[in-house]
């Protein structure tokens, strides 16, 4: 964690941060006799902080989170580094997560539940690139199912310093949740300060006013598009590193104290579905270890998944285009097997042992 971060937090909450230090002395005017032993601390102590929330004494708490963004910007790695370990395939391409994941983490009595979701991408896109059906489904029924949403955008990237419009359409869709920016990659940025003004500009009031609604229209919101670029009711703004886990115990104790008494959907820290997870650490495997457009190409099948108390065994059929395919895809096989199997086991936390088997529809090879 880094001290700028602070410094550029502070500043954003200071309106926050003003109303305790005027508690603080309206404690200390109305304060009859002498400071008690204890000094100002013991007056200070009771004012909350900014993310103190009262917590039941007892019973099981949950809160079931949204993360959505553009391809890219680390919303698997976000979830993999507050939950412990490798529960979201992630790789160095887009497009790696293909349809909507869950994740879960148990602290003490609170479960958080994660929505890892398709990159955000347009109809056009979808078309254009023949991407599956899920990638335009399943931000918004994550959303439909969670407690709040997690807008994840790249800090990196500072050219157009601006909400995606597909972003913005579900925040103005379901405004009524709560919603949290994190800007992610900000060790990438050789200039830190500029931060300030990204938060700034991601967080400023637009232009035109924008109405509250239980459910706005899809011609709503396209209007309200033309003259929009930020959103401005975001609670919280963090600004971490997934990759090196920077910042990211921050989103994971803001998370646990949004969290409300409800039953958990899981008893203990386990993936739901292993078997859609092995197919999707292959697809991974192959996006960082297969060159431009054929890892978009395969087609993928589960032959077969045995799950035992300690280990698993599991085959996966790939399924290349054509030859020239399926001999660039042989060559690399034995490291995307690696790839997937000793991810597979750390999300699993078992042994396992993955086969990958290889065919073409060109050919019997």
């Amino acid at each position: 964690m880094w001290w700028s971060r602070h410094t550029l937090l502070s500043c954003l909450n200071r309106g926050s941060l003003q109303s305790r230090v005027d508690v603080v002395a309206s404690k200390l005017l109305f304060f009859s006799g002498p400071i008690p032993k204890e000094g100002y601390r013991s007056i200070t102590n009771e004012v909350p902080s900014l993310h103190d929330t009262p917590r039941p004494v007892f019973g099981k708490k949950i809160v079931k989170v949204a993360l959505v963004g553009r391809p890219n910007v680390g919303k698997s790695t976000l979830i993999n580094q507050v939950v412990g370990r490798t529960t979201c395939p992630v790789s160095m391409k887009a497009h790696t997560t293909r349809a909507k994941v869950k994740a879960f983490v148990n602290e003490g009595d609170t479960q958080i539940v994660f929505f890892d979701t398709p990159g955000l991408v347009s109809p056009q896109e979808i078309s254009k690139y023949k991407f599956e059906s899920e990638f335009l489904r399943s931000a918004e029924e994550a959303i439909q199912e969670a407690d709040v949403i997690g807008v994840v955008h790249d800090a990196s990237f500072t050219k157009i310093p601006e909400l995606d419009p597909l972003t913005l359409r579900l925040l103005l869709l379901y405004q009524r949740k709560g919603s949290f920016l994190v800007l992610n990659k900000v060790d990438a940025l050789k200039r830190k300060h500029n931060l300030l003004n990204l938060v700034t500009a991601l967080t400023r009031k637009p232009k035109s006013h924008i109405v509250g609604s239980d459910k706005l229209t899809e011609q709503q919101v396209v209007g309200y598009l033309k003259n929009t670029t930020s959103w401005p009711h975001f609670s919280e703004v963090f600004m971490i590193s997934a990759l090196n886990g920077d910042g990211v115990g921050d989103i994971k104790e803001f998370l646990l104290n949004e969290a409300q008494p409800g039953r958990w959907l899981v008893k203990q820290n386990k993936v739901t579905n292993p078997d859609k997870l092995a197919i999707d650490f292959v697809k991974a495997a192959c996006l960082d270890f297969l060159q431009d457009e054929i890892p978009y190409t395969l087609t993928f099948k589960l032959n077969y998944f045995e799950d035992y108390e300690d280990k698993c065994a599991i085959e996966v059929s790939v399924m290349t285009k054509n030859k020239r395919h399926y001999r660039m895809t042989m060559d690399k096989v034995r490291p995307i097997a690696a790839y997937a199997e000793s991810h597979l086991a750390s999300a699993l936390e078992k042994e396992c042992r993955l086969r990958i088997q290889i065919t073409t529809k060109d050919t019997d090879e």
